[in-house]
């Protein structure tokens, strides 16, 4: 029991120290590539975050065990979703963003279903998995060229002030 305590303690400060590192290299490699901070969460962290669940699922199903898979998965998005953003609910409530209500949260409620709705036969296959992958990568797509063109218009809005101000200060000479 003691030993299991501490292996515990141990795991949450290695999970600790792990995050801390992909958050600082990523905050690195968005800076020396001159990428949006926005757009490295997006991809580099996201999957940082979700290569554990990814292997297990990998491995579970090279073994033939895909109810390990499945429960990982989702088990992983009822955790993500309900402690983890419970948690950050409970310390500070995030400001709602109408782009997530309008299309963010209409996907994750439309991927739910389709899930749901592709395995009432007791199976998912190949074929769904392409469909899963495919709607996934349209979905990277979107938020990366979403966040591109919020960066590209806050950007040319600090452009226009700074011509402004430069304006200004030759119009007083």
């Amino acid at each position: 029991m003691l030993i299991d305590v501490i292996f515990f303690i141990i795991g949450i400060g290695l999970l600790y120290y792990g995050a801390e590192v992909l958050v600082k290299n990523s905050s690195w490699l968005a800076k020396s590539v001159g990428v949006s901070p926005l757009i490295v969460g997006l991809t580099v962290v996201a999957f940082g975050t979700s290569a554990p669940e990814l292997l297990v699922s990998t491995v579970a199903s090279a073994q033939g065990d895909s109810a390990i898979a499945i429960g990982n998965v989702l088990g992983s998005n009822i955790a993500n979703i309900g402690l983890v953003l419970g948690l950050v609910v409970l310390i500070r409530p995030p400001r709602s963003e109408a782009k997530a209500i309008k299309t963010e949260y209409p996907f994750l409620i439309m991927i739910s279903l389709l899930l749901f709705v592709i395995s009432l036969d007791h199976q998912i296959g190949r074929i769904d998995g392409v469909v899963l992958l495919i709607l996934f990568s349209v979905f990277m797509f979107y938020n990366i060229m979403t966040a591109r063109r919020n960066m590209l218009n806050k950007l040319k809005y600090e452009v226009e002030e700074i011509e402004e101000k430069i304006e200004e200060e030759q119009t007083e000479e």
